[in-house]
């Protein structure tokens, strides 16, 4: 899916890992548990949670990243998945919606599965996280501002990780309300 994110004089767009921005600029860094050397492909606060897709290179000067799946606090970590040691765990979709389409990241842990999400048609977008059992959601979070970092989704593409078998693997959880709420991008 190409996505396109508007940020207050910024404009960043991610088509296959390829991106681009304005000179100069910077976007402001989600909140996250990612480390300072790793790119932040999806940071989401809630409720003293916080949910976070890291990217860092496969290796010094390397355009393939790794995908590093982190959920807790910064004083309690409650969970950790990294792709270079459980590659079989990541799996990657776009799920098509009318006028647009959801990216996501499903990262699978025994029973459970981690959902995180990026959405967005003509009329509406929205970023969050959904844990799953049984492939079946349990439980869905919406965020309250833009979760991606300045590289969008990019780092998803270049950690090159196997595609959802179809679009059908995905299916967010009803949207509250008359309709999703909108971010600007």
């Amino acid at each position: 899916m190409l996505a396109y994110r508007i940020v207050p004089f910024v404009v960043l767009l991610s088509l296959g890992g390829m991106l681009g921005s304005a000179a100069g600029a910077e976007t402001a860094r989600p909140t996250s548990l990612c480390a300072k050397t790793e790119a932040v492909v999806f940071g989401c606060a809630q409720g003293g949670k916080i949910v976070s897709l890291c990217a860092a290179p496969v290796a010094l000067g390397s355009k393939q990243t790794r995908l590093r799946y982190l959920s807790g606090s910064p004083q309690k970590l409650d969970l950790e998945i990294t792709q270079a040691a459980h590659p079989e765990a990541f799996t990657a979709g776009v799920a098509a919606h009318a006028g647009g389409g959801i990216d996501y990241v499903r990262v699978r842990n025994g029973g459970y599965a981690y959902v995180v999400y990026i959405g967005q048609t003509s009329t509406w977008s929205q970023d969050g996280w959904i844990v799953e059992s049984r492939n079946a959601a349990v439980s869905h979070h919406i965020c309250k501002q833009v979760a991606t970092g300045e590289q969008v989704w990019g780092p998803v593409y270049s950690a090159k990780l196997p595609q959802a078998p179809d679009n059908t693997t995905f299916r967010p959880p009803d949207w509250t309300g008359a309709s999703p709420p909108h971010h600007i991008r």
